[in-house]
């Protein structure tokens, strides 16, 4: 899977979800996390990507930051996390999180062939709008249309600084 999208709450927030479910099912000994990866870290990382379950039926690795960003691309050498991918077995699942991933770099258009890509956009206008009303409902907190159009126009549509407010 590869989770991107600048809406970071909403990104962590499913990310939360599938960590904690797994967990749940399948215990922590399986589930592997790599945050800000460094080339040391890539034989570690293929390593995760093709061990087997502990006395499970699954295994989980996160690995954030990956497919780099237009900033990062030229960080990391991904050619063998790359090669590793053809290895991974049927009961690993691997989530990729990367934000803003460049589009254009090998590694992307590799994992765009064989991943399912979840996107988190950061909703504007209407969409906006049904996402802040919708976090007031969870909140069991109302507000008029008048005021909900003057927070959100304040914010300048800063969703970081409306989840703040809210």
């Amino acid at each position: 899977f590869l989770f991107t999208g600048e809406h970071r709450e909403e990104l962590r927030k499913k990310l939360k979800h599938w960590q904690d479910e797994f967990v749940k099912k399948f215990s922590e000994s399986n589930l592997s996390r790599f945050d800000d990866l460094r080339q040391e870290q890539i034989p570690d990382l293929i390593n995760a990507l093709q061990s087997q379950p502990f006395l499970a039926d699954k295994r989980m690795i996160i690995i954030q930051g990956i497919p780099l960003s237009a900033d990062r691309s030229k960080e990391l050498d991904l050619e063998p996390l790359e090669a590793a991918l053809e290895h991974v077995p049927e009961t690993s699942i691997v989530i990729f999180v990367s934000e803003k991933p460049d589009q254009r770099l090998k590694f992307f258009l590799k994992l765009k062939k064989i991943a399912k890509i979840e996107s988190f956009p950061i909703p504007i206008g209407q969409s906006l709008k049904l996402w802040v009303s919708e976090k007031l409902r969870q909140s069991r907190k109302t507000m008029s249309a008048r005021a909900l159009e003057q927070l959100i126009s304040q914010s300048n549509q800063d969703i970081a600084l409306l989840s703040s407010e809210l």
